[in-house]
């Protein structure tokens, strides 16, 4: 234990030298690494087209991408608790290179499903929620974890509103196999030696490697045992399923309610804008309180705005709908992983998330096709909204229930012993 704590006491100081290059060189690599999911909707007819396959058999390949990110998520974990959170990110911008490199020259759609949708989609784990919270946990000290993750993650949501638009102007200049390389170079050149060399090293193996690492089979057995863990994962589940099904189906049922082009983006345009606001806020006040408590406002939040969707079925509605979902959206992820950074113990608390976020990808995975089955066999998406909104306030109900009811010190300490 002692060497532990002269080993945080170490990466303390360093980290206070440089925390304002870490926190510009993760904000800019969450922003571009966000590319790595939005920019196949801009180019998902060029793509198909370019195969010569249909739009639905060409949706296999991020169907897979959103399976193997979730199965992938608990490995990634583990990664990050044995070699740190900037390794773990290092090293998917380097295979998330390699992946988009090589595939703007595959020929082969086959090929390419492997490459986005199994490579992409483990590089996709390796950069994103789970080993940035890692990461924040190694770099900040415990009052402002929660501004730091909310300000990195911020990065995504800024992705959502500035390079989705940029994609699609883009794709009617420039051919998806263009774009695919030159993010590949970047990710792989300028993106992966900035993190390597101007966030910190935080690898655990540095200065614990004395101290025993207990089997991945033990360490898993231990986070299940945690008090807290179902609960977390049952709830972020929800979380999943309305993410979901708001990723994919949204769109369309604005459309089905007649909202205009012009309504449409620019309730996206809001909705990206709130997410950033809320995640802020979320932030700031699981540094103060309790993470249970915002976990609860955003789950409420979530399903009022869900239920919005379909009792207000207007232009009004909509915005009202993006504006309250888009200040919870953030606010369940923030909230969920730093309280499970408060419970799990230091060497399997990558794992940990990663478990927690492959429920959110069973969820998410649910919702889509779920909202898809509602929609063919009765036309509308209202079942599926009133179902994503129940489904947040039993997440809701799960975490109001959540025992121990300490604080996040409490926790913390008994966490450690």
């Amino acid at each position: 234990m002692a060497t532990q704590n002269r080993a945080h006491e170490q990466l303390g100081r360093t980290t206070r030298a440089g925390l304002v290059i870490a926190i510009g060189v993760g904000f800019l690599v969450i922003f571009l690494t966000s590319s790595i999911k939005n920019v196949i909707p801009a180019y998902f007819v060029p793509m198909a087209d370019y195969f010569g396959i249909s739009r639905a058999t060409f949706a296999v390949g991020p169907t897979v991408f959103m399976v193997v990110y979730g199965l992938m998520s608990p490995v990634v974990g583990a990664m990050a608790d044995r070699f740190g959170g900037r390794d773990t990110i290092t090293a998917g911008l380097v295979l998330a290179g390699g992946c988009f490199l090589t595939s703007a020259a595959v020929p082969l759609y086959a090929l390419f499903t492997v490459l986005y949708g199994v490579g992409a989609a483990i590089a996709f784990a390796a950069v994103s929620y789970i080993p940035v919270g890692v990461l924040v946990e190694e770099l900040f000290p415990p009052e402002r974890r929660g501004l730091g993750y909310s300000i990195l993650t911020n990065g995504t949501a800024l992705g959502f509103i500035v390079l989705s638009p940029a994609w699609i102007i883009l794709s009617r200049e420039t051919g998806w196999r263009v774009v695919f390389a030159t993010l590949g170079l970047a990710f792989l050149v300028p993106l992966a030696l900035a993190t390597h060399l101007l966030i910190p090293s935080s690898s655990p193996t540095q200065e614990i490697s004395a101290e025993p690492v207990a089997p991945m089979s033990r360490r898993i057995a231990l986070v299940l045992r945690t008090p807290g863990f179902w609960v977390l994962s049952g709830s972020f589940f929800g979380c999943g399923v309305t993410m979901g099904f708001i990723d994919v189906h949204v769109v369309a049922h604005m459309q089905e309610i007649q909202d205009s082009p012009t309504v449409i983006s620019s309730a996206m345009i809001v909705l990206g804008v709130m997410e950033i606001v809320g995640s802020i806020v979320a932030g700031r006040l699981c540094d103060r309180f309790h993470g249970r408590y915002v976990l609860c406002g955003a789950y409420a939040l979530r399903g009022l705005a869900l239920l919005t969707l379909i009792s207000v079925p207007d232009a009004f509605g909509s915005f009202t709908f993006a504006a309250v979902f888009g200040i919870s959206y953030m606010g369940s992820v923030i909230a969920t992983t730093l309280y499970a950074l408060d419970i799990f113990d230091s060497k399997s608390k990558g794992m940990a998330l990663g478990l927690i976020w492959l429920a959110h990808q069973f969820g998410a995975a649910i919702s889509s096709e779920g909202g898809a089955v509602v929609f063919t066999e009765f036309g509308s998406y209202r079942i599926a909204i009133v179902g994503s909104a129940v489904i947040a306030l039993v997440s809701l109900l799960l975490v109001a229930l959540i025992e121990p009811k300490r604080s996040k010190k409490e926790l913390k300490d008994s966490a450690r012993q």
